[in-house]
C-alpha cells in the first residue's frame, strides 16, 4: 500500500468516466491510507462499454435471464428471488433490466468474486433491488438506474434474514465503499457501506433515501415506502460524504457511528490525510456540501463522530408546515456556505442542531456545535401560520461542551397572520457574536430568542455575547437569557451579569432568568412605548420562593457608593416583571419617569410595586408617606434629588421593600428621622440602596438611613450624608440607624458621612447610635470610615450598647472623638450598659479599629467577647487586615479595604474565622452478595473515612448518619444484605460545633453477584 501524503490530482483523473472533485480525490485519499482498499484504476479503464453481469447463478426464486450483446434481461416470476454472480458491471453502452411481479418484489444480487461493481450504464427495474458487492459498488457518471427501489451495499446479508425480509447487513473484511457519480431514481433508495459518497444525483420518488454507515445495520421497509434503520458502531473508519444532489419525497437519513478505537486510529493520521478531523478532534462522519431535499432530513454521526454540513439541505413545504432537519453528533458544524431551509406556507418546521429545545426529547446531544457566519438557518411561515423552531445546543450539563454561533436565524410568523417562532443557542460554553436573529410577524406576535449556559456574562469582549448583540436582535425578537445552574462538580452558580450597556425600542421583551442572582453592572435602556416593551428579571430560579436569598442588584461605587448602571425603562404598568423562585409569585412594576408620577403613587399609604424608570430631580419639599409591608420601591439605580423639609423621611414609618434607590437634599429633623424611614417596621429590608440627605440640624433618633429600627434587613447599603447637629439634648446618631430595637440586620453597609453632635449630648455611632433592645442584633462585614464625634458614649460602629449585639468581620477607621472622659469612647463600641435588669452581651469577631482607645465603658469579661480582632497599628497597611486580605468579599487593592463590587457573588464562598474540614468516605473494596453491611456504626471504625483537619470529637455536636445510596435514592435492605450492584455512601443530618466548616467526599462500594453454584 503506498501512503498518499500530498493529493494534488486524483489518479483516475484521466478516466472520462469520472467526474472530478477535491472532496472525492481527499475521501479516496483518507480510505486508501485507511484500509488500503479501493477500486484499482485498472479495475475502473477495463469495464468495457458494453459490458454485462457475468456468471449468474441463481439461489432462490423462479428466474430467468436473456442476453444479448450489449442487453441483460432478468424476468423474475416469484415475489423474491436470489442471484450470486461473478461479476455485476455495467458499461455505458449497456443495459440491464429487472423484470419482476410488481413493486413489492425484490432480487437480491450478491458478487461473490473481490471485483468491485462498475455501473456506467443503464440498470432498470418495476421492483426492488439489492446489490451487495464487499469490493465496493461504483456509479460513474453517465449511470442511470431507474428502479422501484435499490439498496446497495457492500456488506453481507445472509439468503435466510432476506427472505425473511429481515434486512441485517454484517460488515466483511473487505470494507469496500459506494461512490455515486451517476443519477439514481428509484420510489426509494438504501446505500449501506461504511463509506459512501455521492457526486451525482439520487432521487427517491416516492419514498426514503437512507444512507447508513455502521458495523451492523438493520434497515425496515414498510409498505408506505419508508426505511427505519438501526446500527452499531463501525470497527473500521466510516465516512458518508454527499457532495451532489439528493432529493426523497419522504425522508433523507444519513446515519453513521464509529468505535472508540476507529475514533483513535483517524485522530492519528498525518495532517495530509486528516482534514476530516476538527479542531476539536473529532472525526467527521458525515458531510454534505451538495445540495440535500425532503420532507425530512436527518444526519447523525452517532455519539463519536461528527456532522458536518455546508452545502444546502431543504425541508421547505409550499403548501403544509415545514418539515424537520436534525443535525447530530459529538460534533456538528454548520459552515458559512450553509442554508437550511425549514420554511412552509402553513408554519415553519424545526432545525435542530446537536440537541432539541432544552435538550428535551431522544435526540442526541452535541459537545460542540458550531454555526458559522455566513450560515442561514429558516424556519418561517410564508403564509399563514407561526414560525417554526430552530436550536443549536450543546449539553448543557457537561463542562466540556461548546456552542458557538453565528449565521442568520429566522423563523418569522405568516405574512398573513401567525406569531414568530423560537430560536435556541444554548451550551455550557456559548459564544454568540456574530447572529442575527429575526422572529418578527406581520399580524402576530414576536418569537422568542433563548441563550443558555451556566453562567451568562454580557459584555464587549470575552463574554457569551455583547450588548450590541442583544440589543440588535430585540429590534425583530423577544430575548430570554437563562443561566442553568451548572453541575455540582464545577463553579457554576447560574449567575447573569450584564457588563456591557443593552438597548431597544421595539415592542418587545428581554427576559434574564437566572439560577442564582442577577448582577446589572451597565445600563439596560428600554424605550419603546408599546405594552410589549418590558424588562422580565427572574433570579434564584433552582430553588422555592420560600427561603430564597437570590436578588437581583445595579452596581455602585464602593468608594462613592453612587450608581454606575441603571435600569431605564418608559413609564407606564408592567414595564418590569420580576419573579423569585420558581414557585414564586410574578411582581408587576409600575415605572415612574416624572416628578408629577412620583408625587401622585408615592402618597399616603403604598402597597403596590413601582420603579423610577428614570433620575428625579428637583423635587423640593417632600411630604412623608407610609410604606406598607406589601409595598416595594425600587430604583433601578436611580436617584430622587434635591428632596427638602423638616423633619420628614421619605417615608415616616416602612414595612415593605426598598432597594436600587439613591436619595439626595437637605433637611431638618427632630426626632424618628431617616432618610428613607422615620420609624423602620419589622419586615423593612433596604437593599443596594444609598441615602445622601445632609442633616443640618437634629434631636433624638436620627439615622443615615432609619432613625428608629425593629426587624429591619439592610444589605449592601450605605449612607454617604452628613448628620450634624448643634441643639442640645440631641442624641441616638448614627450613620444607619439612630436607635436600634432589636432584631435587625446590617449587612454589607457602610457610613462615609460625619456623624457629629457638638451639642453636648451622647450615644454617637459610625453605623447605630444605640442598640436598645435585649433582642440580638447583628452587624456582619461592614464599616465606618466617618468621622463620629460627641460627648458621651461615642463608638467607630456603635455609640452604646444595651441589650445584646453581634459584630463580625468588620471595621472602623474614622477618627472617633469625644468631649469629655476618653473612657466613653471606644474603636467600635463606646459604652455598654445593662436594660432591664439584663447584663448587655456584645460579641466581637474579626473586627479592627483604628484608635487605640479603652474597650467599651461598662465591659467586664462576662459580657464582652472578642475573638481574633485588635487594633490596627497602620491602617495603610491591607495585610493587617486579616481575614479581611483572604476574605472574597472585600477588596484590597486599596487600604483600607472596601466591599468589592462583585461582593454578594463571592459572598457565596465566603465563611469567616471557620475552620474548614474535608470529612472523606473512603472507597470500600469489593464485596460479595451476602455480605451484611450496617453503618449504624460506621463513626466508631476510623478505617472507614478520613479528615482533613482537626478530630471528631471537635466536629459535631450531633452526628450524621450514613446509608447507601443507588442513583440517588437511599436504600434500605433486610437483613443489613444489600443487593448486588453500585452504590454511592452518603453522610446525612449531623449538626456542627460552631467555628467548623465540613465538606464530604462520598465512597464507592460495589456489591458482585454471588457465583452460582
Amino acid at each position: 500500500m503506498k501512503l498518499l501524503t500530498k493529493v494534488n490530482r486524483c489518479f483516475w483523473d484521466d478516466i472520462p468516466i469520472l467526474k472530478r472533485s477535491g472532496g472525492f480525490c481527499f475521501f479516496l485519499a483518507l480510505s486508501i491510507f485507511i484500509t488500503g482498499s479501493f477500486y484499482s484504476k485498472t479495475a475502473l479503464a477495463n469495464t468495457n462499454d458494453i459490458e454485462l453481469p457475468k456468471g449468474a447463478k441463481i439461489v432462490n426464486g423462479n428466474i430467468n435471464i436473456e442476453s444479448n450483446q450489449n442487453q441483460l434481461k432478468i424476468i423474475q416470476s416469484t415475489q423474491q428471488g436470489i442471484i450470486n454472480w461473478n461479476s455485476f458491471n455495467i458499461g455505458k453502452n449497456a443495459s440491464v433490466h429487472f423484470q419482476q411481479p410488481n413493486a413489492a418484489a425484490s432480487t437480491l444480487n450478491r458478487v461473490t468474486s473481490a471485483t468491485p461493481s462498475s455501473i456506467f450504464g443503464s440498470l432498470t427495474a418495476n421492483g426492488q433491488i439489492f446489490l451487495l458487492n464487499p469490493s465496493g459498488v461504483y456509479f460513474g457518471a453517465g449511470a442511470r438506474v431507474n428502479v422501484g427501489s435499490l439498496i446497495a451495499s457492500t456488506q453481507s446479508m445472509s439468503n435466510e434474514d432476506f427472505l425473511n425480509q429481515h434486512f441485517l447487513f454484517n460488515q466483511t473484511d473487505l470494507n469496500g465503499e459506494i461512490i455515486n457519480a451517476g443519477s439514481i431514481i428509484g420510489d426509494q433508495v438504501a446505500m449501506v457501506s461504511p463509506r459512501f459518497t455521492n457526486l451525482g444525483d439520487i432521487t427517491a420518488k416516492s419514498g426514503d433515501v437512507v444512507i447508513a454507515s455502521g458495523d451492523k445495520v438493520k434497515l425496515a421497509i414498510t409498505q408506505n415506502q419508508s426505511i427505519a434503520v438501526e446500527l452499531d458502531a463501525s470497527q473500521v473508519a466510516n465516512l458518508i460524504d454527499n457532495q451532489g444532489t439528493i432529493n426523497a419525497q419522504g425522508n433523507i437519513v444519513f446515519k453513521a457511528d464509529a468505535m472508540q478505537s476507529i475514533v483513535d486510529q483517524t485522530i492519528k493520521l498525518p495532517q495530509s490525510a486528516n482534514m476530516m478531523v476538527s479542531d476539536n478532534g473529532t472525526v467527521r462522519l458525515v458531510t454534505n456540501t451538495g445540495s440535500v431535499k425532503a420532507t425530512n432530513v436527518a444526519m447523525d454521526a452517532g455519539a463519536l463522530g461528527g456532522t458536518y454540513n455546508n452545502g444546502m439541505i431543504d425541508v421547505s413545504q409550499e403548501n403544509f408546515q415545514g418539515g424537520n432537519i436534525s443535525l447530530t453528533g459529538q460534533e456538528v458544524k454548520v459552515a458559512s456556505l450553509s442554508k437550511l431551509n425549514a420554511s412552509g406556507s402553513t408554519g415553519g418546521g424545526s432545525i435542530l442542531i446537536g440537541g432539541d429545545w432544552q435538550g428535551q426529547g431522544d435526540t442526541p446531544q452535541a459537545t460542540y456545535t458550531v454555526i458559522e457566519k455566513g450560515a442561514t438557518l429558516d424556519a418561517s411561515a410564508t403564509d399563514l401560520g407561526d414560525g417554526g423552531t430552530i436550536v443549536a445546543w450543546s449539553d448543557i450539563h457537561d463542562p466540556l461542551s461548546e456552542t458557538f454561533v453565528g449565521g442568520n436565524f429566522i423563523a418569522h410568523g405568516g405574512f398573513y397572520g401567525g406569531n414568530g417562532g423560537q430560536i435556541e443557542t444554548s451550551g455550557y460554553n456559548l459564544k454568540a457574536n456574530d447572529i442575527l436573529v429575526d422572529t418578527t410577524a406581520n399580524g402576530g406576535r414576536e418569537g422568542l430568542w433563548l441563550l443558555d449556559p451556566a453562567d451568562f456574562t454580557v459584555a464587549a469582549s470575552g463574554g457569551n455575547t455583547t450588548g450590541n448583540t442583544i440589543s440588535t436582535q430585540l429590534a425583530t425578537t423577544n430575548v430570554e437569557i437563562l443561566s442553568t445552574n451548572g453541575t455540582s462538580s464545577d463553579s457554576a452558580k447560574g449567575l447573569i451579569l450584564i457588563n456591557d450597556s443593552i438597548s431597544w425600542s421595539a415592542d418587545t421583551q428581554l427576559t434574564l432568568n437566572a439560577m442564582g442572582p442577577i448582577f446589572i453592572n451597565e445600563s439596560i435602556t428600554a424605550t419603546g412605548t408599546g405594552a410589549g416593551s418590558r424588562l422580565q428579571l427572574k433570579y434564584g430560579q433552582a430553588s422555592p420562593a420560600s427561603g430564597n436569598t437570590s436578588f437581583y442588584s445595579i452596581a455602585r461605587s464602593p468608594s462613592t457608593s453612587l450608581f454606575t448602571a441603571s435600569i431605564n425603562l418608559p413609564s407606564g404598568t408592567g414595564r418590569l416583571v420580576t419573579k423569585q423562585g420558581y414557585d414564586g409569585t410574578e411582581q408587576s412594576f409600575y415605572s415612574i419617569t416624572s416628578k408629577a408620577e412620583l408625587l401622585s403613587n408615592i402618597t399616603g399609604t403604598v402597597s403596590g410595586n413601582f420603579v423610577l424608570g428614570a433620575n428625579i430631580n428637583s423635587v423640593g419639599t417632600w411630604t412623608s408617606a407610609i410604606l406598607g409591608s406589601s409595598g416595594t420601591l425600587d430604583g433601578l439605580g436611580h436617584s430622587i434629588n434635591n428632596l427638602s423639609g423638616t423633619n420628614n423621611s421619605f417615608f415616616s414609618t416602612a414595612a415593605g421593600t426598598i432597594q436600587n434607590l439613591g436619595l439626595s437634599g437637605t433637611k431638618y429633623c427632630y426626632s424618628n428621622c431617616g432618610g428613607f424611614a422615620g420609624i423602620g417596621q419589622a419586615g423593612l429590608v433596604i437593599r443596594n440602596s444609598y441615602n445622601a440627605i445632609n442633616v443640618t440640624q437634629g434631636g433624638n433618633n436620627l439615622g443615615g438611613l432609619v432613625g428608629e429600627a425593629t426587624g429591619v434587613k439592610v444589605l449592601d447599603s450605605s449612607n454617604i450624608g452628613n448628620i450634624t447637629s448643634s441643639w442640645t439634648n440631641n442624641q441616638w446618631f448614627g450613620g444607619i440607624f439612630g436607635m436600634d430595637k432589636g432584631g435587625n440586620e446590617i449587612r454589607r453597609s457602610w457610613n462615609t458621612g460625619t456623624i457629629e453632635s457638638t451639642g453636648g449630648r451622647y450615644m454617637i455611632g459610625g453605623l447605630i447610635g444605640q442598640k436598645n433592645s435585649n433582642t440580638m442584633s447583628y452587624i456582619y462585614d461592614s464599616y465606618n470610615t466617618g468621622t463620629v464625634t460627641g460627648n458621651v458614649f461615642i463608638g467607630g460602629l456603635v455609640g452604646e450598647v444595651q441589650g445584646n449585639l453581634t459584630i463580625q468581620g468588620s471595621y472602623n477607621s474614622g477618627t472617633v472623638t469625644n468631649y469629655s472622659s476618653s473612657s466613653s469612647r471606644g474603636g467600635l463600641v463606646g459604652g455598654m450598659r445593662s436594660l432591664g435588669g439584663n447584663t448587655a452581651d456584645l460579641t466581637v469577631i474579626d473586627s479592627y479599629w483604628n484608635s487605640k482607645a479603652n474597650n467599651p465603658q461598662g465591659a467586664n469579661d462576662s459580657n464582652y467577647h472578642v475573638t481574633n480582632s485588635s487594633y490596627l497599628s497602620d491602617m495603610n497597611t491591607v495585610s493587617n487586615y486579616s481575614p479581611f486580605s483572604t476574605s472574597n468579599i472585600w477588596s484590597n487593592s486599596s487600604a483600607p479595604p472596601t466591599l468589592d463590587a462583585m461582593a454578594a457573588i463571592n459572598a457565596y464562598s465566603y465563611t469567616s474565622n471557620l475552620t474548614e474540614v474535608t470529612f472523606t468516605i473512603n472507597d470500600w473494596a469489593d464485596l460479595t452478595y451476602g455480605t451484611s453491611i450496617d453503618l449504624s456504626n460506621f463513626l466508631s471504625d476510623s478505617s472507614l473515612f478520613s479528615l482533613s483537619s482537626s478530630n471528631l470529637d471537635t466536629l459535631f455536636s450531633a452526628n450524621p448518619t450514613f446509608g447507601l445510596y443507588s442513583n440517588n435514592t437511599l436504600t434500605t435492605f433486610s437483613d443489613n444484605i444489600p443487593d448486588a450492584g453500585s452504590y454511592t455512601i452518603r453522610s446525612s443530618g449531623g449538626t456542627l460545633n460552631s467555628g467548623f466548616l465540613v465538606s464530604y467526599i462520598n465512597g464507592a462500594l460495589t456489591i458482585n453477584p454471588k457465583a452460582l453454584t
